[in-house]
């Protein structure tokens, strides 16, 4: 974490009487941000295991003309939601050697393991020696967090629910076509 402007060194970002509230707050969103990240994987990982059963159950069902478009429609549909699902669990981080420039994150894990142990160290007790920096650090960190929640998992998370609700629904409208043409 680099910095220009060093007017802020030496004045506290919080006022004492007030750090421990500020420390909590801070404390309280990264944990509901953990906590919503396990959410949205159990979620995937709900959809992931529903959708390979619902295929494994509608894929025979293809061969049966009468049952043909249900199943198809049906397969189709969920084929969509597991993978979005399995998008919404899949990492996105790519590791690339070497830390990246002007986005560099002293507390994302990605980044830190580009570094060596030493590089590290001092990184870390740069950014502990300025309490400004220190704090603009966590809500960087913080904010990129809910970033990649909203656009990698919930995203894809909110495709793969929509595409099981639209592929149920088509089914039944494919097998109810297919049966009245009969």
């Amino acid at each position: 974490m680099t910095t220009t402007d060093d007017s802020h060194v030496g004045r506290p970002i919080v006022q004492p009487d007030r750090r421990s509230s500020a420390d909590t707050l801070l404390r309280n969103l990264q944990q509901q941000l953990v906590a919503i990240t396990g959410q949205a994987d159990l979620k995937a990982s709900i959809i992931i295991t529903a959708s390979s059963i619902t295929i494994s159950l509608s894929g025979p069902r293809v061969a049966d003309s009468r049952l043909r478009p249900g199943a198809l429609t049906l397969g189709v549909f969920v084929l969509g939601a597991l993978v979005c699902a399995i998008f919404a669990v899949l990492p996105k981080y790519r590791l690339s050697g070497k830390p990246p420039v002007g986005q560099f994150n002293p507390l994302f894990f990605g980044h830190v393991a580009l570094l060596d142990a030493e590089s590290y160290e001092q990184t870390m007790h740069a950014l502990i020696a300025d309490e400004r920096g220190m704090y603009n650090a966590v809500l960087q960190d913080l904010h990129a967090q809910s970033t990649y929640l909203l656009h990698h998992k919930f995203r894809p998370l909110r495709w793969a629910y929509l595409l099981l609700l639209v592929g149920f629904v088509a089914a039944g409208v494919a097998q109810g076509i297919g049966e009245l043409a009969r």
